[in-house]
């Protein structure tokens, strides 16, 4: 018989001091609009609305965007994802 270890996350959510407001996540927002940069306007709505992590950010494409939804492969394992209206209509 063989006992596998079960891994246990130790902090389930980040510390709330270091969470963006709503206020300050659409100032970014506005501000990243003004200033002419779609390309952060639209990195910055992707992560705010849809909450995925940073090293699932490389599946997010223009072409995935436009089908409305993509595969992502991590950890050996795949889902498919599909984006919120929000995203979409930004294409």
């Amino acid at each position: 018989m063989k006992v596998k270890f079960l891994k246990v996350q130790k902090q389930t959510f980040i510390d709330e001091g270091r969470e963006l407001t709503r206020e300050e996540y659409e100032r970014l927002l506005a501000a990243a609009r003004q200033s002419g940069r779609k390309r952060i306007y639209m990195l910055m709505l992707t992560l705010g609305s849809t909450g995925i992590r940073i090293s699932e950010l490389q599946y997010i494409t223009v072409q995935a965007a436009k089908a409305g939804r993509t595969e992502i492969r991590l950890k050996g394992k795949s889902d498919p994802w599909f984006f919120p209206k929000s995203c979409v209509d930004g294409f």
